[in-house]
């Protein structure tokens, strides 16, 4: 099974390194191979660190993605993940609220747009009740 993802991913163009940067820190490999990650590989680690159930890791990387590559391509679906995976896996409903606010701020016209402000709405209900708990 392991080969046959393994293989797969080489397929779809992620190599041996960035397969190791999704099971472990990604900053120390992108330091230690000095490697420069385009915002769409990036994307693509977040995605398959997440398949590994490394959600505060693919979490990390959106956050990567967002704050160094400001007029990425991706930046519009990173957004929108790191707000679901912030609030679906994370726990963290607040950072969900503010990624998809950032979203339709950023991204007016975005076709994401009627399924972030309906999240939007879901998710602010439930930042609202994590703030009454505290």
């Amino acid at each position: 099974m392991k080969t046959v993802v393994f293989l797969g991913l080489l397929f779809i163009g992620i190599s041996y390194t960035t397969v190791k940067a999704v099971k472990g820190d990604l900053n120390a490999v992108l330091i230690s191979q000095k490697i420069k990650y385009t915002p769409e590989i990036l994307y693509r680690i977040s995605q398959l660190q997440e398949l590994f159930f490394q959600y505060s890791g693919a979490a990390a990387t959106l956050h990567m993605i967002n704050e160094f590559y400001p007029e990425s391509p991706v930046k519009e679906k990173s957004l929108f993940n790191l707000a679901r995976l912030s609030y679906n896996e994370l726990d963290n409903k607040i950072n969900a609220v503010e990624s998809l606010q950032t979203l339709l701020e950023l991204f007016p016209e975005t076709k994401l747009r009627e399924e972030a402000e309906h999240k939007l709405k879901v998710y602010m209900t439930g930042a609202v009740d994590t703030l009454q708990k505290d």
